[in-house]
């Protein structure tokens, strides 16, 4: 099991690669794009934006190394780049090797928490009528958790288009109110018809907006 180590943090990529080698794993640090051939490749979320096109069309295991990130950048890296877990800087040394074991085998590695909310986003949607591209691209942020006014900066449009958008939007999937509007955003069928937009230059803005 080969591990590739890539964070923009290079000191605690060579932190966290002596220990690896240390305790007996194969593993490398990484300094640019050219060179993801490994079996699991370990990122910091800042890497997985900035070099988002590469490491999507790695063939490698995708797994997010947690420096206390929110949960809104954890459903981004979910949802947008398909990571296979998520490990944090405290997790015990056996549970670490344990979760790259699992994930190299090809499970996947989140809180029991985590995933039953996402999974909860995945509950069938039927008769679900076509959206316009503005309608996708705002569902999508509501889905991660913006704000009108934060969506509204991420899309350069109007609050006013913002909020009417979403009025459509609730009255379209016949749901009451934003909370009933994110509990069935993300079904299968729905996920089919926002899946082919490409949102990295809007997480560009979404950046300026959060803190990492």
């Amino acid at each position: 099991m080969q591990i590739g180590i890539y964070f923009k943090q290079k000191l605690l990529a060579e932190a966290l690669d002596h220990y690896l080698k240390t305790n007996g794993l194969e593993s490398h640090v990484i300094s640019d794009d050219n060179n993801l051939k490994c079996d699991i490749l370990l990122v910091d979320y800042t890497t997985l934006l900035s070099s988002s096109a590469v490491i999507r069309n790695s063939s490698s295991r995708i797994v997010l190394f947690d420096t206390g990130l929110s949960n809104l950048h954890k459903k981004i890296a979910f949802f947008l780049f398909g990571i296979q877990g998520i490990i944090c800087p405290d997790t015990s040394w056996p549970l670490f090797v344990k979760a790259l074991q699992e994930i190299h085998k090809g499970e996947i590695w989140f809180k029991r928490s985590f995933m039953e909310e996402m999974l909860n986003f995945y509950k069938t949607t039927n008769n679900i009528r076509p959206f316009s591209q503005r309608e996708k691209e705002i569902l999508f942020w509501i889905c991660v958790g913006l704000k009108n006014e934060e969506i509204a900066k991420c899309l350069n449009i109007s609050l006013s288009t913002v909020k009417i958008t979403v009025s459509k939007l609730l009255k379209k999937l016949n749901v009451k109110n934003r909370t009933q509007l994110q509990t069935t955003l993300l079904s299968s069928a729905l996920w089919n018809q926002m899946s082919e937009i490409n949102f990295f230059e809007s997480l560009k803005s979404l950046l300026c907006l959060t803190e990492i």
